[in-house]
């Protein structure tokens, strides 16, 4: 039997997301509040999976929430892998040092090697938490990856820092700054990418590996890009470079 027993709550779950039930069921995200919780400093709880997992299970146990949320800083995992430079800290949950890009042009993605799940960065430690997950609280965890959007941001675009705090601390003390903060705002335009119409198509094209709807012919010169499947899993080369077909051949 599991160290941690949340079955009665995850049932209870399970009914509010199907046949409904007479209770909301409480869940958080809450892996650095379980990290402050535990006493359990950052650079060990984010690197250290058994760690990780029973800070989060007594967490949980302790202020009754009715399932724990394993969701670890899932943004950073695959940046990592990649190459990015991973920082820890002491206090709160770790972040990818990108004041210098790995990707400054085109011709530096050439330079990516798919990252290996079993060594790559902190990947191993995702099973880890995976498994540990399922010997301590007898949970079949969900898998969570970094969304598209994200992960490009953390290898192509230089870290603004806390944009927000610096912003605020502007406000607070420089009067004129102030002035100026609150004439921007009115004149910001907010998209809402969420209720544009294709929105959900460019987001499911965009997760597709090659991309679902893009050739990417600029880069298709300079890089072998993956080969595209249809929907029965066969190989389409139909908008590969010619070049690369070619190549194609050649490997077969």
């Amino acid at each position: 039997m599991s160290e941690f027993d949340f079955s009665d709550s995850i049932a209870r779950l399970s009914s509010a997301m199907t046949t409904g039930c007479d209770e909301v069921p409480f869940i958080a995200q809450m892996h650095e509040f379980a990290m402050c919780e535990s006493g359990i400093p950052g650079d060990e709880f984010y690197t250290d999976a058994k760690k990780f997992v029973r800070g989060i299970c007594e967490t949980a146990e302790r202020f009754g929430f009715d399932t724990p949320s394993f969701i670890w800083d899932v943004y950073n995992v695959e940046a990592q892998a990649l190459g990015c430079r991973f920082v820890t800290f002491k206090d709160m949950a770790p972040a990818i040092e990108n004041s210098d890009p790995l990707v400054k042009t085109e011709k530096d993605i050439s330079r990516f090697k798919a990252p290996d799940p079993y060594s790559s960065g902190r990947m191993p430690m995702v099973f880890e938490i995976m498994q540990e997950i399922k010997d301590l609280a007898g949970m079949t965890p969900f898998p969570c990856y970094c969304a598209p959007f994200t992960l490009a941001s953390h290898v192509i675009v230089s870290a603004a820092g806390n944009a927000a705090g610096t912003g605020a601390r502007v406000a607070l003390l420089n009067k004129s700054a102030r002035m100026e903060i609150e004439d921007l705002v009115r004149r910001v335009e907010k998209i809402e990418t969420a209720v544009e119409p294709m929105f959900q198509q460019h987001f499911i094209d965009a997760i597709a590996i090659p991309h679902g709807s893009e050739s990417f012919h600029n880069l298709s010169r300079s890089v072998n890009l993956p080969i595209k499947k249809t929907a029965t899993g066969e190989k389409e080369n139909a908008k590969v470079s010619r070049r690369q077909q070619r190549k194609l051949k050649l490997a077969r």
